[in-house]
């Protein structure tokens, strides 16, 4: 495994985009004006029965045996909104897909008082993964989902190999999807949390820099082992107040509690509190400029004994107390249930999932993408002219594969490359054209060009990422 000192950088980088982005999620809403119309061709419904009302081990927030299911939210657009439809009497709910304006579907099963996830509607599929995705583009007619039970994750009597609702030549790929597509699951926490964005943060390293100038990386060794670094919850956006706020103004960092006013409200250093749903190990410290160590994940946390998180490093908010990014630290599993954020006075912020964003299955086979680098360099000036990208998929028999653009973009999202300058290494700056479509491509390939000039040397790194559901996968070259 690469050096500590990347793992590093590529966390100060994300964390400085993060708080770049640390605002209210725009546009999420059951009742959005701009969802009012499908962009699909044909209108779909997708019908079914809930048969069962038990709880699966999905949400611990289902408290008691009482509690029911009584809507369906149809998550869509990369979780920005949401819709609910009514369960009936007897079970039956039908989603009308022409009340939404795009065809990235996540469904869940719900009880819209109490905020209780029973699940969300799936279908199986080949090597015992599930089709989490539920694409319209890719249906040709109605999808009965026949009797669903929520005792088992709201799970269908339906497969993948027997409905006939999907078009005939989208079969394999949907196969395909269904191994890569489990965090999208996290796209209940933005039906939960409405003013909150619960990320989950997921670090690579790659090659070095140097082996990547007019040569694409060699991904063939790529495995846990060597090249994952580990992930972190990543929580923020708009709160009406900062609540109860640590009152020690003592502090682990040099420089004491209050470094700056974004980091402290009346004189106080800002704390929170974040609890696993069960027994796992985490680091210490969110390894940063200021704090490089982190620790092995020798710490324990559970459902009473929770990650403290203190100002500085991992826990921000503006001067007003309404705008918050907090940061965790690496953990070891992402344990099925809720994760819970509070104030020190165990005041709730809000409770999060992040188990479907676990990228390994359990052979340690990676199920998301694999990028390949090349860094495009002017032999007798040295002068970046681009940087080419290709992406792999490792099967569950540990084969790679090159995958094309469209199939890449119909599981994964917010696609970008950034680089680092050697003269500036606190601030990433994204190659134009990530994640906004002016982009030149291949079928297989994306390419990216700075806009001002810049040699190869004076790079001091590049790192590649994208989101499938809520989690962000990164890939470091240094």
């Amino acid at each position: 495994m690469k050096n500590i000192s990347t793992l590093i950088l590529v966390l100060v980088a994300s964390q400085l985009f993060f708080m770049q982005s640390c605002s209210k999620k725009s546009n999420t809403s059951s009742d959005s004006s701009s969802a009012a119309t499908s962009s699909s061709a044909t209108s779909i419904k997708i019908t079914g029965k809930i048969s069962s009302n038990a709880n699966s081990s999905r949400s611990s927030l289902a408290s008691s045996s009482s509690t029911t299911p009584d809507k369906i939210v149809a998550i869509y657009d990369h979780g920005k909104y949401n819709k609910e439809f009514t369960i009936q009497s007897d079970g039956s709910f039908e989603v009308d897909t022409s009340l939404l304006n795009k065809d990235d579907l996540v469904v869940f099963v719900v009880n819209s008082s109490s905020k209780t996830i029973f699940g969300h509607l799936n279908l199986k599929a080949s090597n015992d993964e599930k089709l989490e995705l539920l694409d319209t583009s890719k249906m040709e007619k109605d999808l009965n989902l026949g009797n669903v039970d929520c005792a088992d994750n709201c799970s269908s009597t339906e497969t993948l190999s027997t409905t006939t609702s999907f078009k005939s030549s989208e079969l394999d790929n949907l196969q395909n999807i269904s191994r890569s597509d489990d965090a999208v699951a996290l796209y209940s926490n933005n039906w939960r949390n409405p003013n909150l964005d619960a990320q989950l943060y997921v670090s690579f390293s790659l090659d070095n820099l140097t082996n990547v100038i007019n040569n694409y990386g060699n991904i063939d060794n790529f495995s846990k082992t060597n090249n994952y670094h580990g992930m972190s919850p990543k929580i923020n956006g708009d709160l009406d107040s900062a609540g109860s706020l640590y009152t020690d103004n003592s502090s682990p960092f040099t420089g004491g509690g209050c470094i700056s006013s974004s980091l402290c409200i009346n004189g106080q250093a800002i704390s929170a509190f974040l609890y696993p749903p069960s027994a796992i190990k985490h680091s210490n410290k969110q390894p940063s400029s200021t704090s490089p160590t982190s620790d092995n994940l020798s710490n324990d946390a559970d459902n009473t004994t929770p990650i403290g998180l203190r100002s500085r490093d991992t826990v921000w908010w503006s001067n007003d107390g309404k705008t918050i990014g907090v940061y965790g630290p690496q953990v070891d599993s992402l344990p099925a249930g809720d994760w819970k954020l509070t104030y020190t006075d165990n005041t709730s912020i809000g409770n999060f999932e992040f188990v479907g964003a676990d990228p390994f299955d359990n052979a340690s086979t990676f199920k998301g993408f694999i990028p390949s680098l090349k860094v495009n360099s002017d032999n007798s000036s040295g002068k970046l002219t681009s940087i080419n990208l290709k992406f792999y998929r490792q099967s569950s028999t540990g084969s790679f594969e090159n995958v094309s653009t469209t199939f890449l973009e119909s599981v994964a999202w917010n696609i970008f490359c950034s680089y680092v300058l050697k003269t500036d290494t606190n601030n990433s700056i994204n190659f134009p054209g990530s994640d906004n479509g002016n982009i030149s491509t291949s079928s297989t390939e994306y390419e990216f060009a700075p806009t001002s000039d810049l040699q190869t040397n004076d790079l001091q790194r590049i790192f590649c990422s994208y989101k499938i559901g809520q989690a962000q996968y990164s890939f470091a070259h240094e």
